[in-house]
């Protein structure tokens, strides 16, 4: 959301496709502003709508394939390409200069202005995790969280926005949950507990 207009999709009448909706907050009809089949979080910068579309790619057989686009003046650009190495639907943040993905096993970036995706981390075991939809950037670090998993235990992990080795800053045999940040600390779920520790 924004100031005035919050972002959503819906359904539509189409068996695929849903549409990307504005409505005001104070109330009233909301608009629609594209239609896709629309796979993973929204992410928005005043009145520019960043999401991932499913595209259909047709020969030798039909993939249907993510697409990290933007919407911005009623016009949709894709910034990556079908097929885009490394790139696969997620949960989504911004930064100043890129927009950040995080899947299910891995945490990426991509230029706002497009380009080729860039992985920041994946998950330790390599395996989906349960909580990919939540994630948290702050002072240019990328904050999320993993279960423990295959004999391995979970840990609340950060990286650098630009890349380089991701840490953990809490790790033990519990299964995490949400990570929120702020100027001083970091927030997660640890079993039944809410954790508070230094940044």
């Amino acid at each position: 959301m924004n100031d005035a207009t919050i972002f959503s999709t819906r359904p539509n009448n189409s068996l695929t496709d849903n549409e990307l909706i504005a409505t005001p907050k104070g109330g009233g009809a909301p608009v629609s502003l594209a239609t896709a089949d629309f796979n993973g979080g929204l992410a928005v910068d005043g009145q520019t709508v960043y999401f991932t579309k499913n595209v259909e790619i047709s020969g030798m057989g039909s993939f249907i394939l993510p697409v990290l686009s933007a919407l911005s003046d009623g016009k949709v650009t894709d910034l990556t390409v079908p097929l885009a190495p490394n790139f696969s639907a997620g949960w989504l943040l911004l930064d100043r200069t890129g927009v950040f993905v995080r899947n299910a096993t891995s945490v990426l970036r991509v230029p706002r202005t497009g380009g080729d995706a860039m992985v920041l981390a994946t998950n330790s075991t390599g395996l989906p995790d349960g909580y990919a939809s939540d994630f948290d950037l702050n002072d240019g670090l990328a904050y999320w969280t993993e279960h423990q998993r295959l004999g391995q235990p979970g840990c609340v992990k950060r990286v650098a926005v630009t890349g380089g080795s991701a840490t953990c800053i809490d790790t033990g045999y519990w299964r995490y949950g949400s990570v929120h940040v702020d100027a001083t600390s970091v927030f997660f779920i640890r079993d039944t507990e809410i954790v508070r520790i230094a940044k």
